[in-house]
């Protein structure tokens, strides 16, 4: 367990218990905002690292714990304001992804695009944005999420020009630097929370986010004005009316011509 803002120095934690918190008694003890004396404890087995919340403000790669969780290498726990980072020894850390060769990288006018795993099993790999980057649980999609808790697709990144838009195709909303959205313009160095597992968007050459903003709505501008020309216009309810008052005359004439001739056949 490693402390990035150096609250610790570095713990290694073995088979047991640990306890965190301000407690002169605690196995790990730090100081900080929003750390209690016992604020959280940790249970090392052959069934993993738990982490049991002791009645405190506690978070694993920004989702809430209200009791338990279990960890994994590379997740991010938020004690109040403490950050820790776990690094098991008995779980390395994922390898990056291979680079991708270099005739098949889409680059943009500054470099390519890449999303960068901070948390949990993607923590240290990196994903290439060439077209569309697809979040999920379906076989095809390039960031794979475990099928029992993620739809097919959670989010997809597109890239239109020297843009990214984050689209979620999910009831569970992504995050952006910690604000739920369902389509958004992304911008270098943005944040992107998917199911509680944490990206950065690295691309210093996105174009920015103000002018990405008015393409997008132009582009949507755009197709509506497309789509309203193939649609044909619908009737007024006047038109719709009168129709129908035509109709109903029309009717009222032969009724009124079959009376009047019927008694003389």
């Amino acid at each position: 367990m490693t402390f990035p803002h150096g609250e610790s120095a570095d713990v290694e934690l073995s088979a047991g218990d640990t306890t965190i918190g301000t407690a002169e008694g605690s196995t790990i003890r730090i100081a900080g905002v929003g750390v209690s004396a016992n604020h959280a404890r940790m249970h090392h087995s052959s069934a993993g690292l738990w982490l049991r919340n002791l009645g405190s403000s506690i978070h694993v790669n920004s989702r809430a714990v209200a009791e338990l969780a279990l960890l994994r290498a590379g997740d991010r726990v938020h004690l109040g304001d403490v950050e820790m980072l776990l690094r098991s020894v008995a779980e390395p850390m994922p390898v990056p992804a291979e680079p991708m060769p270099a005739d098949k990288v889409r680059e943009i006018e500054h470099g390519t695009v890449v999303l960068r795993g901070l948390s949990g099993p993607v923590s240290g790999q990196v994903f290439v944005l060439n077209d569309v980057l697809r979040i999920g649980s379906d076989e095809h999609a390039q960031i794979p999420l475990d099928s029992r808790y993620a739809a097919a697709e959670e989010a997809r990144l597109e890239l239109i020009g020297d843009c990214v838009m984050l689209v979620s195709t999910s009831p569970v909303t992504p995050r952006v630097n910690g604000w739920p959205v369902q389509q958004v313009v992304l911008a270098h160095g943005d944040q992107i929370e998917v199911r509680g597992l944490r990206f950065m968007l690295s691309a210093p050459g996105l174009a920015k986010r103000a002018s990405c903003e008015v393409r997008a709505q132009e582009m949507a501008e755009l197709k509506q004005e497309s789509e309203h020309e193939m649609v044909p216009p619908n009737e007024t309810a006047t038109g719709a009316w009168l129709r129908l008052l035509l109709m109903a005359l029309a009717l009222a004439a032969v009724i009124t011509a079959l009376l009047l001739f019927l008694p003389s056949l």
